[in-house]
């Protein structure tokens, strides 16, 4: 079977279709759930990447306060980028 070749070299795979077909469903499940985190995670990166661009062209002069939350939302997009790949 071709189809069955192209998914790997599990042997496990049941016979009868409606467990295949239930197989397939929970992977398209899982596959969506993943697709949709990595999504969730870029435009976290953006909207991370647009605050700081924000932060650092704000009129008034830097405030002790404002290099805290911009270091803090560095890190915090470091790590997500780092996740991400």
């Amino acid at each position: 079977m071709i189809l069955w070749s192209a998914m790997g070299t599990d042997d496990s795979l049941p016979d009868d279709v409606t467990t295949l077909q239930a197989m397939l469903r929970a992977e398209r499940v899982a596959r969506l759930a993943a697709e949709a985190e990595a999504q969730a995670g870029t435009l976290l990166i953006e909207k991370l990447k647009l605050t700081i661009k924000k932060l650092r062209h704000e009129q008034f002069g830097p405030s002790s306060e404002r290099g805290a939350l911009l270091d803090q939302l560095e890190l915090q997009l470091a790590n997500l980028e780092e996740n991400a790949a």
